[in-house]
């Protein structure tokens, strides 16, 4: 059996890393460089980071298989090859298939709670001018 490789390679995070920063200096240079836009610059990127692996997270847990399979039904009823697979096959499938892939949101929610907390440094050193 493959193991789950929770914490992914370096590349990934020196990637989502790089995107964080991106986003939170494009937020300062909209908004002015001082203390304010600096935290909250952090703490936009750190939201969107947590936002998309809480998603992913809820997607790797099943929680959108009845939409995905809605979809599947859809496009299969247009389909000329019709596989009639209802909802508890579909499930079990989509299990099979997680089962076997790596958990992919980690990255996401480590990410994000880094931003998140440097945006709270930023915050508490304007708040009490340290």
């Amino acid at each position: 059996m493959k193991r789950k490789n929770i914490f992914h390679s370096p590349i990934k995070y020196l990637i989502l890393f790089i995107l964080g920063i991106v986003i939170a200096f494009s937020i300062i240079l909209m908004r002015g460089f001082n203390l304010v836009s600096v935290a909250d610059g952090f703490f936009i990127s750190g939201a969107i980071f947590l936002f998309l692996g809480i998603l992913s997270c809820l997607n790797f847990l099943g929680a959108f298989d009845t939409f995905s399979y809605s979809f599947y039904y859809i496009k299969n009823s247009y389909s000329k090859n019709k596989e009639n697979i209802d909802m508890y096959n579909y499930k079990q499938n989509k299990l099979i298939k997680r089962s076997k892939s790596n958990i992919s949101f980690t990255p996401y929610l480590i990410v994000g709670l880094v931003y998140l907390i440097v945006s709270l440094v930023f915050y508490i050193v304007l708040k009490y001018n340290i």
